[in-house]
């Protein structure tokens, strides 16, 4: 679960790393489709289906992708460690 807070046209993009933020795999992408509301904060909601491997150093990833300028998009990052 997440929220988006400002306005931004784009997507989200969710990524695993077996070891230790290195080889980030893409595994789910969520577009934005709340963007011309202005009844932020936009909740947002989604289930990840992690690879059955150790994870002794994994970590899942979630970039928000904001498209205003398609030739050179705005990233935020967030991380967790699992």
């Amino acid at each position: 679960n997440w929220q988006e807070t400002v306005n931004h046209p784009g997507r989200f993009e969710f990524y695993f790393s077996p070891a230790n933020d290195q080889n980030f795999t893409l595994i789910k992408t969520v577009n934005d489709d709340r963007n011309r509301t202005d009844d932020l904060p936009h909740e947002f909601s989604t289930s990840l289906t992690l690879p059955n491997v150790p994870c002794d150093l994994c970590t899942i990833q979630m970039i928000q992708v904001m498209t205003e300028n398609p030739a050179r998009p705005s990233l935020y990052f967030s991380c967790s460690d699992i």
